[in-house]
């Protein structure tokens, strides 16, 4: 018999309508429901030999989302340069760990500099949504080889996340929309925006893991 992995580690709870959405886009597995079910990350079939052992992460979804705790309030208080990333970077676990590492804000990084090298002209949020679904917004093919790259990446980068974890990465990580504001955007429960950014994240940081090698996600 096999023994249940050991190593698993909490890493939140959001609503079961985001528990299952995610569920369905084969993000999260579900180990144990009731009122309290419990999910943990499913690795696609495109990870790395070996992922499945390094990356043991869990997490514990209830059917409401009314815990106490709440966004910081510089979530909406604070400047331009206040960001989503910046504002979870402080944040802490239970357990005191960094709620996001360094190579998950990293990763971030990454998209929203991409994002800045391909702005399209006119800025249309609508345009940048196609990423989710197409190869490049048709605005990018007139811009420079540089800025058509980083639009290329934008759009890959969104297309292996998918809707839901690409939608939260677009708002968050480039548009530097609120997470509350994201949250209701989208639909989600009070304080499910964290959670899935962090495993939107995850997931954005294996990618560019194997697209362009260890340290990928790094700004240089």
């Amino acid at each position: 018999m096999r023994r249940a992995p050991q190593t698993a580690t909490p890493i939140g709870r959001v609503s079961a309508e985001v528990a299952q959405a995610l569920a369905m886009q084969g993000l999260l597995r579900c180990v144990s429901s009731g009122k309290l079910s419990r999910f943990i990350l499913a690795l696609s079939s495109t990870s790395a030999p070996g992922q499945a052992t390094r990356s043991k992460y869990a997490a514990e979804f209830e059917d409401k989302g009314n815990g106490a705790d709440t966004y910081e309030s510089k979530s909406s208080s604070a400047g331009a340069t206040e960001t989503p990333l910046a504002i979870l970077a402080r944040r802490r676990d239970k357990s005191g760990k960094a709620f996001l590492s360094r190579a998950l804000i990293s990763a971030g990084q990454r998209l929203r500099e991409d994002f800045e090298i391909g702005q399209l002209v006119p800025c249309d949020h609508g345009t940048w949504d196609q990423c989710l679904l197409n190869s490049a917004p048709e605005a990018a093919l007139s811009k420079d080889p540089r800025q058509r790259e980083a639009v290329e990446r934008v759009a890959a980068a969104l297309r292996e996340l998918g809707p839901g974890l690409g939608d939260v990465a677009l708002k968050c990580c480039c548009y530097l929309e609120g997470l509350e504001v994201t949250e209701k955007t989208l639909g989600w429960s009070a304080l499910s925006g964290k959670i899935v950014l962090r495993i939107a994240l995850q997931r954005l940081k294996r990618h560019y893991e194997q697209t362009f090698g260890p340290g990928g996600g790094q700004i240089h």
